[in-house]
């Protein structure tokens, strides 16, 4: 949806489309679509009615536009900035550290099976991580140099972090707690953070919530979601509103490589000997979006908590640092090593990332769910597969917004997630049926008690599609089409309802 929304922003110059995002990151997703001009009609109804969403499906699957080459040009967008970012992670702990560790760090970063997911994905969570980690390591350095230019670089990230997303804003009590920190220690530094950091970012934040009023409803949306208004949370087989206390720390626990897990205890070992900032701050930011996804109600995916993995690859580097100077470069080797074939064995899947105690990727979606396994992107492979398998009809329970038609699946929908949808009617007597459900809609998390597929759990599917799609076949399964039929008459659909009825008999 990026795409096409920071594409019309370019176009129109109406940042006010989609207002629970800031515009930024959209118009940095949408600047590859420039190049490409793909066909835009502003006279749809999903675009006169302010439907983001929908009209964002529109253009990429109904409109003759190529939806894969469209997203894959926004894809690079982000997938050149987390290399920018990359660079500027591996210069400043050269700088810092040396050689070694910085390329212990990058290792650290370019290996992350959660930044390699995230990156290459035409979403604001990478940018917003990028920046703020960025911002907080800028903040670090210029506490323990005092050169004025980083802390006006800190603030510049921080907005352009908080342009990207508004939870960024996050980073803000963060710089307080630090200043109220160093003015209980007496130490000078607290009034250059107050001064230099502080105030200039909330001036700026609160310049942008009256140049841009939407921010002020993207923020309250999310204090929301941390009261309570959210979908429901999966967390280890269990689905509950309102989310689990230590959902941050549990997906961290099951969706990092082992090494990560292993760097984290360095990490909390050095700090508990070192008073330098310029790794405080980083660890802190860390764990503060931890604790504010463990807060919200709002549980989807650890991407909410993304700045972790850029503040572990940071901190790498003072943990390989001290590591060498103990004569440990055998184990730092091993574990980068560990690192970068745990990330590489899972390759291109990224996004259901699981480790190796946890499973891997093909046993997450019994631990987690959403976009930690589970965010549509194997629909492409269903058409392969169905394409292999004689082409057969198709009941779909898709979790994920892209068209099947485009990929050359005709299906008869149930309880999927598009906005957009063809209605299908699968024959009376097919020769071969198959049902195929997403992982999130098998563990119950999303449609309603009386229409999800739960009970599929008591079958084994004949085939998994990647991680995220389950296949079974339900031709003369006269048990499955009688629940079925149930689940479209609680949906108000009877004559789908009529057709499973007669598909049990």
């Amino acid at each position: 949806m990026f795409a096409v929304t920071g594409y019309t922003t370019w176009l129109t110059g109406k940042l006010e489309t989609d207002p629970n995002n800031p515009p930024l990151a959209k118009l940095w997703s949408g600047w590859p679509l420039l190049l490409l001009r793909p066909k835009v009609d502003f006279d749809a109804p999903e675009w006169r009615g302010g439907f983001s969403y929908p009209f964002a499906e529109r253009v990429l699957y109904y409109s003759g536009n190529d939806g894969d080459a469209l997203l894959a040009a926004s894809r690079l967008a982000n997938v050149l900035l987390s290399c920018v970012f990359a660079g500027g992670l591996f210069w400043a702990a050269r700088r810092r550290w040396g050689d070694v560790p910085a390329l212990v760090a990058l290792a650290a970063y370019a290996f992350s099976p959660n930044v390699l997911a995230h990156a290459a994905r035409a979403t604001n969570d990478l940018p917003a991580a990028a920046a703020i980690t960025a911002a907080a390591i800028c903040t670090g350095a210029f506490l323990e140099e005092g050169r004025r230019e980083l802390a006006k670089l800190a603030v510049l990230l921080g907005r352009v972090a908080f342009l990207c997303k508004y939870s960024a804003v996050l980073i803000l009590p963060l710089w307080c707690a630090a200043a109220l920190g160093l003015a209980a220690r007496r130490d000078q530094r607290a009034p250059q953070l107050a001064l230099l950091v502080v105030a200039p970012y909330a001036a700026g934040v609160a310049l942008l919530l009256l140049v841009l009023p939407a921010a002020a409803g993207g923020i309250l949306s999310r204090l929301r979601e941390v009261g309570g208004s959210a979908p429901p949370a999966f967390l280890f087989g269990l689905v509950r509103q309102g989310g689990f206390w230590l959902y941050g720390p549990a997906a961290a626990l099951v969706k990092s490589t082992l090494p990560e897990l292993a760097l984290a205890g360095a990490a909390a070992w050095l700090l508990h000997r070192s008073r330098r900032l310029d790794a405080w701050l980083p660890a802190l930011l860390g764990l503060a979006y931890l604790a504010e996804l463990s807060l919200s109600a709002k549980q989807i995916g650890l991407r909410y908590a993304l700045p972790l993995y850029p503040c572990l690859a940071w901190l790498a580097a003072p943990v390989a640092a001290e590591l060498f100077k103990r004569g440990k470069s055998a184990a730092v080797l091993l574990a980068a090593t560990l690192h970068a074939s745990s990330a590489l064995a899972q390759a291109p899947q990224f996004l259901p990332y699981f480790n190796e105690a946890a499973g891997g990727r093909m046993n997450g979606w019994r631990l987690l769910a959403d976009s930690n396994v589970d965010w549509g992107q194997d629909l492409k492979r269903l058409g392969a597969f169905l394409r292999k398998d004689g082409e057969p009809e198709v009941i779909l329970s898709y979790f994920g917004t892209a068209s099947n038609e485009f990929y050359g699946i005709r299906a008869q929908h149930y309880a999927s997630q598009q906005t957009v949808q063809r209605r299908r009617r699968n024959s009376d007597k097919p020769a071969r049926e198959l049902l195929v459900v997403s992982a999130t809609h098998l563990q119950g998390v999303y449609p309603p008690a009386h229409r999800n597929p739960t009970w599929l759990a008591r079958r084994l599917p004949i085939a998994r599609v990647g991680a995220s799609l389950f296949v079974y076949d339900v031709t003369v399964d006269a048990e499955a089409h009688a629940l079925l039929a149930d689940g479209y008459r609680a949906a108000g659909d009877p004559a789908l309802a009529a057709r499973e009825d007669l598909r049990a008999r």
